[in-house]
């Protein structure tokens, strides 16, 4: 399925990414509160605000240059104008782990976007702690019940109900095994 054409992120400027991850290096070397002028830089191409902490940090869940080239994509926002179908290959590509680390972090961010409140992304790999009910999903020695593994439409149609969403272009609504949990019956 892969990204659609209109989500795709653009390459960013290989100057300016070389010159982050040169200014990366520098700020994660000094002390706090001594990277104020390189932190200026940074923000100036980064699309969101970064701290110093991150800086020192970053490299526990993901390399240097996932950590730049995050900071160069756009903002996630909601998009009305998403269909199903758009939501769905982008879901399919994430979940399939197809893509890169940074990009998968800015498809997070987007899904999490098209549903308020819907926390996709935790449904799709923590559905015990979704749910509030690890009995739904787990055996009592804490292996997963095959049967309890849902599909992507049924995890999307969660999140359209969680959050509200519809899409003229969404198949039937699929049977859902599990009652939406109480947490999250008022969006979030």
């Amino acid at each position: 399925m892969g990204i659609p054409a209109r989500y795709v992120l653009p390459d960013p400027d290989p100057a300016v990414v070389a010159r982050m991850s040169e200014i990366c290096d520098q700020i994660e070397d000094r002390p706090f509160g001594g990277a104020d002028e390189l932190l200026k830089e940074w923000h100036r191409h980064a699309t969101r605000h970064t701290e110093h902490s991150e800086f020192k940090a970053y490299y526990e869940s993901t390399s240097k240059a996932d950590f730049v080239l995050a900071a160069l994509h756009p903002v996630s926002t909601y998009d009305a104008s998403a269909t199903y179908a758009e939501v769905a290959s982008i879901f399919a590509a994430v979940t399939s782990a197809e893509l890169d680390g940074h990009e998968m972090d800015h498809y997070y961010g987007w899904l999490d976007a098209q549903f308020p409140g819907a926390r996709l992304m935790n449904l799709a790999y923590w559905p015990d702690t979704w749910f509030d009910d690890p009995s739904l999903v787990r055996k009592p020695d804490g292996t997963f019940i095959p049967e309890s593994n849902l599909s992507s439409d049924q995890m999307l149609a969660y999140a359209m109900i969680v959050s509200g969403r519809r899409f003229e272009d969404a198949p039937p609504a699929p049977d859902l095994p599990f009652p939406i949990p109480k947490n999250l019956a008022s969006g979030g």
